[in-house]
Parts: structure tokens; C-alpha cells; sequence
């Protein structure tokens, strides 16, 4: 009996068939398209799992904003704020910028919150035959999102002790996070790499090849073949 879950291959796959087609999409009409179909599921699984995630996607959407008025203010005005004038280029940029990270993040988003590592390394070796340190890498990614998120709650928590503002707006709040972090994550990776040669991890044989159907990835191959006709026919 298949599965009901898509399977970590299956997700990747549509990943990147997703991203090809954001990249690859002329218009606004397909970009909206692409978000709409790909964000909701995305944005809902990573609230929940990666909130911080979320909230630096919508932080994004300021710097996205303001490289638009700096890079693409161009055309008739839309809006004036003091001396300063927005333009339509700088609405579309920012516009079709956003679209584009929606629907990029939406899918990252989706694969991070329901692939759990362990089953990332089976299913990338046997189903799309990575070399397993490339799915090894895969899934040592995925479980640094979980305790990167754990770390930046400890030492806000720690800067809060201090006095520090809870809000980092400042150069020096910021590298008063991301130091530690880096920090954290870089000696974590060490000797998770130390800890895996040890068990072994060069002498591990290839796995052998597997397809593993699925009803969530006969849903993920519909979808994919909606937006491709919908960018087809909004072309």
C-alpha cells in the first residue's frame, strides 16, 4: 500500500521543479500563480516549526523594498514621502521580488517543516541516488534549522539577563546574535563531522535503488502540471 506522505526525494523534486518555473516565469500573472499555489502550505507548515524563518521572510520585504527604490525608481510616480518619490519601478520590483520569495520560500519552507533527517539520508540515497555525503549534508541542514532555532532563543534569553534591547536594531545587537550563533553552529558541525567518521561514515556502502510511490507525490505531480499549464497558457 503506498504511502500517504510525500517522501523527501519527492519534495525535493518539486522543489526544484518550482524553482526552475519561478525563474523561468515572465509575468506577474505567473509569479502570483506560483505564490498562490506554493506560499499558504509553506508559510503554515513553517509557522509552526520555524517562526523565525517566517519572520525574516517578512523582514526581507523591507530590504527588498528599499534596494527597489534604490536600484529601480524609475517611470511616473506613485507616491511621495517627504523628499522622497516612489516610483512604478520600484512598486513593480518590489512586487515581483516578493512573488518570486514567496513562492521560493513556500517550498523550502515545506520541505524543512515535514522532512525529518533521518528519513532525508534514506530517501535522497535510494530514490534519487546523491552520494551520501551530499545526503548526509542534506539532512545535518535540516537539524541545525531546529537547533538554530533553539540557540537564538537561549541567547536571547541571555541578552535579555544583560539588558539588552529585545529587539536587536543596532550593529552591535546584531553581532551580539550572530556571533554566538556562528560560533555554535560551526563548532556543532566539527564534531558532528569528528562523531560520523568515527562511526564510520566513509566505509557506509551505497544504498541500493528504491522507488517508493506515494499519494502526496501524485498530488505534488498534479500541482506541478497545473502551474506549468497555467504559465503555459498565461503566456
Amino acid at each position: 500500500m503506498p504511502r500517504l506522505r510525500p517522501t523527501p526525494a519527492q519534495l525535493l523534486l518539486y522543489g526544484l521543479a518550482v524553482t526552475l518555473l519561478v525563474f523561468a516565469a515572465p509575468c506577474r500573472g505567473e509569479l502570483l500563480l506560483l505564490a498562490a499555489v506554493n506560499a499558504p502550505p509553506g508559510f503554515i507548515v513553517g509557522a509552526r516549526r520555524y517562526p523565525v524563518l517566517v519572520a525574516l521572510f517578512f523582514l526581507s520585504i523591507i530590504g527588498t523594498m528599499i534596494n527597489s527604490i534604490i536600484l529601480a525608481n524609475h517611470g511616473p510616480p506613485v507616491a511621495s514621502v517627504g523628499p522622497l518619490t516612489i516610483r512604478r519601478g520600484a512598486v513593480d520590483a518590489t512586487i515581483n521580488i516578493t512573488l518570486r520569495f514567496m513562492a521560493l520560500s513556500g517550498v523550502s519552507l515545506l520541505f524543512a517543516g515535514t522532512v525529518r533527517p533521518r528519513e532525508a539520508v534514506r530517501s535522497l540515497e535510494e530514490e534519487l541516488g546523491l552520494p551520501k555525503g551530499v545526503a548526509f549534508s542534506v539532512a545535518f541542514g535540516l537539524r541545525l534549522l531546529s537547533l538554530a532555532q533553539s540557540d537564538l532563543s537561549e541567547i536571547m534569553a541571555v541578552r535579555r539577563m544583560r539588558g539588552a534591547p529585545r529587539i536587536p536594531l543596532r550593529p552591535r545587537d546584531v553581532e551580539s546574535l550572530l556571533a554566538p550563533m556562528l560560533s555554535i553552529m560551526l563548532e556543532r558541525a566539527c564534531w558532528v563531522g569528528i562523531a560520523a567518521e568515527l562511526r564510520g561514515f566513509q566505509l557506509r556502502g551505497r544504498r541500493s535503488f528504491r522507488l517508493v510511490p506515494s499519494v502526496g507525490g501524485v498530488v505534488l505531480l498534479v500541482l506541478l502540471v497545473l502551474q506549468v499549464l497555467g504559465l503555459v497558457l498565461c503566456c
